[in-house]
């Protein structure tokens, strides 16, 4: 679903609202992202378990600057919380070019949605040509997921 048609009271954990010692254990885990002028658009997110997906035209820098300067400037350093992010297939050979991920300084795996149709050599070839294009560049994260739609790792570029 995405964000703003959730419901206020599904973009905090239920958790929070049991009672206290339940919401001091959930906010171990959890991370308030506050959005500097609409509250109504600030949602929790557990670093190591949600995973923030966009578009693939979302990420190409250059043509879509106000989308980026709209984020940083609602989340700003907020989003260094983000652990792992979400990329459709068709954005990955555009990796090199994300100048995006400067924004990001906390991501470690970059997970690849991979098509339904992929046969298994199709994803060991594009794991390849992944390796080869990152040649151990760490600038963007220290780990990338090749995953089907049940977010299932079919390969891995470390």
């Amino acid at each position: 679903t995405p964000f703003w048609q959730l419901a206020d009271k599904d973009r905090h954990p239920i958790a929070l609202s049991i009672c206290i010692e339940s919401r001091i254990h959930t906010l171990r885990s959890f991370y308030l992202l506050r959005h500097h002028k609409q509250p109504s658009w600030s949602f929790y997110l557990n670093p190591s378990r949600d995973v923030p997906w966009t578009s693939n035209d979302f990420w190409e820098f250059n043509e879509n600057y106000m989308n980026i300067t709209n984020l940083w400037l609602s989340y700003g350093r907020q989003l260094a919380q983000m652990k792992k992010l979400v990329l459709g297939m068709d954005a990955w050979h555009e990796l090199e070019n994300l100048e995006v991920f400067r924004l990001f300084g906390g991501i470690e795996i970059i997970q690849i949605l991979l098509c339904d149709s992929l046969a298994p050599a199709e994803v060991l070839e594009l794991q390849e040509r992944i390796k080869f294009q990152l040649r151990n560049d760490d600038r963007f994260c220290s780990r990338v997921q090749l995953v089907d739609r049940a977010y299932k790792v079919r390969g891995e570029v470390k």
